[in-house]
C-alpha cells in the first residue's frame, strides 16, 4: 500500500502592496486548501531587503516598517512556497508571488530666512526656503502649527516665530516635518528726555537712546524762520549746537532723529 499525500496549494489571495516609506506594511499570514493547519508550513523569500524585510523567513511574513534607500520608487518580490509535511517527506506545493512597492518620501534642506523689522512681513516659498527637494515635483507647504493643520504663505509675526515645512510627493508620501525660525528685530523707540527750552547762542547738547542697544541715529534740521543757523545734520547719537534768535519771541525748533 502506497500513501500518496496531497500536495499543499496556497488558498489565500496575495495583493500587491504599495506603501510610502516609513508607513507599516502590515503582516501576512497564509491559508491552505489542507483541512489540518498544522501539516502545512510556507517558505518566503524576498529578493530586495532593502524594503526594510529580512531575505526569507517562515510561515507569514512578518510587519515591518517599509524603506526606500535609492529615493525613487521601488520593488520587492516576495515569493511564498507551501509545503506539505509528512514526516520526513515534503510535498511542495505552486509559489506564489506578490509584490511590494515602496514609493520614498520627499526630503529637502531648510534654508533659514534673515530675520525680518517688526512690522514688517515674509512670504515662504520654496524658493526662499528649500533646497535639495526630492522628488522635486512633490509639494511644499509652511504651517503655523507643527501639526500641519494651519498653512501660512505671508507673515507679520511681532516676535522671533517658528514656523514648519512639509513636503507631499505625487503618490501621497509626507515628508518628515522640519522647522523654520523666522527671527524678528524689534523696533528701536526713542525714550530720552527732550530738552524743554535753551537761550539763544547757549551751546546745547542732547543725546538720544533707545530701548535697545546698537542702535545708529541720524538727526537732521531744517531752516526756521527767525533762527539764523543754516539747515543742519549729522550722524550719531549726540547733537551739539548753539542756535541764535534774532526776534524778540520764542521759537520753535524741530529736530528729526531717524533711528
Amino acid at each position: 500500500v502506497i500513501k500518496v499525500n496531497p500536495t499543499a496549494e496556497i488558498a489565500t489571495t496575495l495583493n500587491d502592496v504599495v506603501i510610502c516609506q516609513g508607513s507599516t506594511v502590515s503582516a501576512q499570514l497564509f491559508t491552505s486548501n489542507i483541512l489540518d493547519a498544522s501539516k502545512v508550513s510556507y517558505e518566503w523569500s524576498n529578493d530586495n531587503p532593502n524594503i526594510g524585510l529580512s531575505i526569507s523567513g517562515q510561515n507569514g511574513v512578518p510587519s515591518f516598517q517599509a524603506d526606500n534607500k535609492v529615493g525613487v520608487r521601488t520593488f520587492a518580490n516576495i515569493t511564498v512556497t507551501p509545503k506539505y509535511l509528512s514526516g520526513a517527506l515534503n510535498c511542495t506545493g505552486t509559489s506564489k508571488t506578490y509584490k511590494i512597492t515602496v514609493d520614498p518620501k520627499p526630503v529637502f534642506t531648510v534654508i533659514t530666512p534673515a530675520p525680518i523689522c517688526e512690522e514688517g512681513n515674509y512670504t515662504f516659498s520654496v524658493s526662499n526656503n528649500i533646497s535639495g527637494l526630492q522628488p522635486s515635483t512633490s509639494t511644499v507647504t509652511f504651517y503655523s502649527d507643527r501639526a500641519c493643520t494651519s498653512p501660512v504663505t505671508t507673515e507679520a509675526p511681532t516676535q522671533t516665530t517658528t514656523y514648519y515645512v512639509r513636503a507631499k510627493s505625487d503618490q501621497g508620501c509626507l515628508s518628515d516635518v522640519q522647522e523654520i525660525v523666522l527671527g524678528v528685530n524689534q523696533k528701536p523707540i526713542l525714550n530720552s528726555q527732550l530738552t524743554p527750552s535753551v537761550c539763544s547762542g547757549e551751546r546745547f547738547e542732547y543725546t538720544a537712546t533707545s530701548q535697545l542697544s546698537g542702535v545708529a541715529y541720524a538727526w537732521s534740521r531744517a531752516t526756521v524762520i527767525g533762527i539764523d543757523n543754516s539747515a543742519g545734520s549729522g550722524n550719531g547719537a549726540v547733537i551739539r549746537e548753539t542756535l541764535i534768535n534774532s526776534p524778540n519771541a520764542p521759537i520753535d525748533v524741530v529736530y528729526v532723529i531717524t533711528l
